[in-house]
């Protein structure tokens, strides 16, 4: 189909450390091709045109190509002193499952974000391209963005264990607890929405409200580093579940990170849907998604995740869906499982497992101790019931007959 035939634009939803900034980064190739990376991200509010040039993937441990280069180079001729017009940081994680959210004002309480994104598209188009959106916010409203500014959207995602690996990661090695920071903030933004909030109480996550952005990502960095990990990867976990099960139904392709990179077949099939979708012809040949090896908490995430599983499977997990989004999503879960029941725990998890298993036994051993005493009891109490009951049963003795007898004089 020729490129003129295709509509305008093209979004690629994902979300952090899912490969998304490789495949964005795939679409710049494309002279007609005006790529704006998370268009949604706080990063607009404060861009300034040094950093346009200066901010790119070896200025932090991204593990993204360097042919990335600066992330922002297509906002330059919009940024003024400070910021892209028309952003607000709203539009960062405040909005995050609008399409899960059954609330009618939910479509015009969106329209600044749909005039902030119509200039990018406008911009594109002045400089005789389309815009292609790399969005790491938007998985819960796809269907919004699709009704409102139509185009074309493809969703990105990977394992969720090893996506997991590589945020934690992110924490672990780097100190760089941003990712996993945004979950609760998503949630704790979201006391007033019908999943988020009830999510809110059940975590004891709270709205934090700042001057700005950065000052209430900051709180709840700090609120972060208290929250143990194995509760953490649930409220990812549960998070990201419900973006699957909302973007899922509105998404005009679901591309899998993981499955490309074992198969050469899949990435020259998806290459052709994509093409046939946007015009674009993006080769994925080289897609290489990293993580980290192994995490502490494995053996608590599988039971997460399997109880996630069940919810989804049972109806019960609190999202409203398409039976083809819902598979999908039962699809990438039941995955997951298998990947973290393949992953051979560390040492540490083994000990753990082990001082459980002893402290059970322990237990068990004093409850059997109980239980024996309990039957000895018993069985004493048994032995006089039946003692009783056997004196009960046994005739009367006989009673001696005493003849009186008298004498006639």
């Amino acid at each position: 189909m020729p490129f003129s035939e295709h509509p305008n634009p093209v979004f690629i939803h994902s979300s952090w450390r899912t490969c998304k900034t490789w495949l964005w980064a795939k679409f710049r190739r494309f002279p007609e091709a005006v790529c704006f990376y998370e268009p949604q991200g706080e990063h607009c509010a404060r861009l300034s045109q040094p950093e346009v040039a200066s901010f790119h993937s070896q200025k932090w441990p991204s593990r993204h190509p360097r042919e990335v280069g600066p992330y922002f180079t297509e906002y330059l001729p919009l940024v003024g002193e400070t910021g892209v017009p028309g952003y607000r940081e709203d539009f960062a994680l405040r909005s995050y499952l609008r399409d899960a959210d059954p609330a009618p004002e939910k479509e015009t309480t969106g329209d600044d974000e749909i005039a902030y994104l119509s200039t990018l598209i406008a911009s594109a188009s002045e400089r005789g391209g389309r815009a292609v959106f790399g969005c790491a916010r938007t998985m819960g409203r796809i269907g919004f963005l699709k009704r409102r500014l139509g185009g074309r959207h493809l969703v990105l995602v990977r394992d969720l264990y090893k996506q997991w690996l590589s945020i934690s990661g992110q924490s672990s090695q780097h100190g760089n607890n941003y990712f996993a920071a945004s979950y609760l903030m998503i949630v704790g933004c979201g006391r007033r929405h019908p999943f988020l909030g009830p999510l809110a109480s059940r975590f004891g996550i709270p709205e934090i409200r700042g001057d700005d952005f950065d000052q209430e990502m900051a709180a709840y960095r700090a609120l972060c580093e208290t929250v143990p990990r194995a509760r953490q990867y649930e409220i990812f976990l549960r998070v990201q579940t419900a973006s699957y099960l909302t973007g899922f139904a509105s998404a005009d392709l679901i591309l899998d990170a993981d499955q490309l990179a074992g198969s050469t077949e899949l990435q020259a099939a998806a290459a052709r849907e994509i093409a046939a979708l946007t015009g674009f012809a993006p080769s994925l040949s080289d897609c290489r998604p990293t993580h980290t090896s192994v995490g502490p908490d494995d053996a608590e995430n599988l039971a997460v995740t399997e109880t996630v599983l069940r919810e989804v499977e049972a109806g019960t997990f609190g999202i409203e869906t398409s039976a083809a989004a819902r598979e999908r999503t039962l699809s990438l879960l039941k995955q997951t499982v298998e990947t973290l029941r393949a992953v051979p725990l560390p040492p540490a998890v083994f000990h753990r497992l082990g001082e459980a298993a002893r402290a059970e036994l322990q237990q068990a051993r004093l409850e059997a101790a109980r239980l024996s005493l309990e039957l000895q009891e018993a069985q004493a109490r048994l032995q006089r019931l039946r003692a009783g009951w056997t004196r009960l049963l046994q005739p009367p003795a006989p009673v001696p007959r005493t003849v009186i007898t008298t004498s006639r004089k």
